[in-house]
């Protein structure tokens, strides 16, 4: 408990943002879409249901990859790495990988980079 003209302070852990880059996969129009967000759920989400309209016509897009990032710049620089392949068996590989892969329980493979920003 804290006096009345304490210094003393609850402290709060710092918040962390998050990024991801992410495969989607649609089988309706055999197509891969990859893009970044910081909130994967919702935005999966958006594209199964009409929001985004280069998705739209795909649906039910099917989540085939996801790779985590603590800065924004670091997804968008793995985002364009993998679109500047432009292969799509560059895509099926790291799909296929993600399948041997897969982790119990889940239905995509999540590989994480964290870089601690105070270096």
């Amino acid at each position: 408990m804290a006096f009345r003209g304490s210094s003393v302070r609850a402290r709060s852990a710092p918040l962390i943002m998050l990024y991801f880059v992410y495969i989607i996969y649609s089988a309706s129009r055999d197509r891969y879409y990859i893009g970044h967000t910081n909130n994967l759920d919702k935005r999966v989400d958006e594209q199964n249901n009409g929001y985004s309209s280069s998705t739209k016509s795909g649906t039910p897009w099917k989540l085939m990859y996801t790779q985590q990032f603590s800065t924004r710049s670091e997804a968008m620089k793995r985002e364009h790495e993998i679109k500047s392949k432009k292969s799509r068996s560059y895509i099926v590989v790291i799909a296929n990988v993600v399948k041997q892969s897969k982790q119990r329980n889940s239905d995509c493979f999540v590989i994480s980079i964290i870089r601690d920003s105070s270096q």
